[in-house]
């Protein structure tokens, strides 16, 4: 007989492989409007951290970021986390940062002060934007995935090379972002478009 944490399990996956069709034409949409690596992480609760569900790599030649399907991270680093980290109950917030914050990128020391400002204003914009937090020379940024509660199902991001991501870059980037995360919380709602 299988247990409650096996049932859990069943019911996570389902939502994540649900998360991925729900999302698929944006992610094209993402990709084509921005030209670097769309990423779609689900949030792992037990975990603490996120796991890339699905990814659209650049069409850009020369340097380009690649994301691996089932790569995870955790919650305080990187775009696609923190976009997920900043919408959480205060008090999951405050245990993640409490915890042992070893960074990623080991060249990117995490400082739990400056992390906890950035999250409020992460919450705040509703978009996340980092640099070299998971790899050198790569910034991202991404939006978080809200279902009509405002529970957290994941993110969705864009990552792409230091030298592209100028600041017109990103900005254009956070737009297209936005805008694609109120779809996807439209469509959560049950609106199909």
């Amino acid at each position: 007989m299988l247990g409650f944490a096996a049932v859990d399990l069943g019911h996570r996956a389902e939502r994540q492989f649900s998360l991925v069709e729900l999302c698929r034409d944006l992610l094209e949409e993402l990709s084509l409007a921005t030209s670097e690596t769309v990423i779609l992480t689900g949030y792992d609760e037990p975990g603490a951290r996120v796991v890339c569900l699905a990814q659209i790599p650049s069409r850009q030649g020369g340097l380009r970021v690649y994301e691996t399907i089932g790569t995870a991270y955790p919650l305080y680093s990187g775009a696609t986390a923190k976009a997920v980290l900043a919408f959480l109950p205060q008090a999951r917030i405050d245990a993640v940062l409490a915890g042992d914050l070893v960074p990623v990128n080991p060249a990117t020391p995490i400082d739990r002060a400056a992390a906890a400002s950035q999250l409020a204003d992460i919450r705040a914009r509703r978009v996340a934007v980092t640099h070299e937090e998971t790899y050198p020379g790569v910034s991202g940024m991404a939006v978080p995935i809200l279902t009509p509660r405002g529970q957290v199902l994941g993110s969705i991001g864009v990552a792409g090379p230091c030298h592209r991501m100028t600041a017109d870059a990103i900005a254009a980037g956070v737009g297209h972002l936005l805008a694609v995360g109120v779809r996807v919380a439209a469509r959560l709602g049950g609106d199909p478009r």
